[in-house]
């Protein structure tokens, strides 16, 4: 990866999985072999970052899907009881430009993903968890690219990675006030912040924790007409 970067990768870190099937899959810091495997995959997604925030070719134009194919608990080596959610239930992150630091994508998606919290829903059921194996189609549309053709989970490209923030945001002068308008979203908070200077400029907020449900309006007092000029722009989170 590094002469030169390749567009896709994928690596297959197989440790946990062997380590499992063969002493089990215990969770116990000094003596299980599960656990150490971990701790040695964790080293190498260290490298693995490592070189994506060092690279200059790859420094903010990567993107990292990291998941897994099942899970595992206590001393069934073949992970094969349904009624076990550690079984079943697996990571599911993303890392890169264009993802919301530190986001619950299940926060991200309300509409389209339900949280199965530890229930093991059937693919029948009309709104899916996130599944690992969406993780084709999301890699996909982050390389600009439809999805796999007869593809099943995820064909729509839809799992959001952040907020999309409002297109219609405006400032305008209403009696000698500056305001800003501009459409909310359900379950979001939008920070309104400015700054006298850019690129080194301090943001200072001006508004914040402004909510209210989809298709609403936020009309927020920024400023007064005639003082020095600002610019301003939009935070948001959860």
């Amino acid at each position: 990866m590094t002469a030169p970067p390749l567009h896709y990768a994928f690596l297959h870190l197989q440790d946990p999985d062997v380590a499992g099937h063969s002493s089990e899959w215990i969770v116990n810091p000094t003596t299980s072999a599960y656990c150490a495997s971990v701790v040695t995959m964790d080293s190498r997604l260290e490298r693995v970052f490592e070189l994506v925030d060092t690279h200059p070719q790859l420094r903010g134009r990567t993107a990292i899907i990291l998941t897994a194919d099942h899970g595992g608990a206590g001393t069934n080596h073949d992970h094969d009881d349904p009624t076990v959610p550690a079984n079943y239930t697996v990571p599911f992150y993303v890392w890169g430009p264009g993802v919301m630091d530190g986001a619950n994508l299940y926060r991200l998606n309300p509409g389209s993903r339900l949280d199965p919290g530890t229930n093991r829903p059937p693919y029948s059921d009309p709104v899916q968890p996130i599944r690992n194996g969406e993780v084709a189609n999301v890699v996909l549309k982050l390389l600009g690219l439809g999805p796999v053709p007869g593809s099943t989970i995820g064909a729509a490209q839809d799992l959001a990675l952040t907020i999309q923030p409002p297109a219609d945001f405006q400032l305008a002068v209403t009696g000698g006030l500056v305001v800003a308008r501009f459409s909310l979203q359900t379950n979001v908070l939008y920070d309104i912040q400015s700054t006298a200077e850019l690129p080194a400029g301090t943001w200072s907020n001006v508004v914040t924790n402004l909510a209210g449900p989809a298709g609403s309006v936020a009309q927020a007092v920024v400023g007064t007409a005639g003082k020095p000029s600002q610019l301003y722009r939009l935070r948001l989170h959860f």
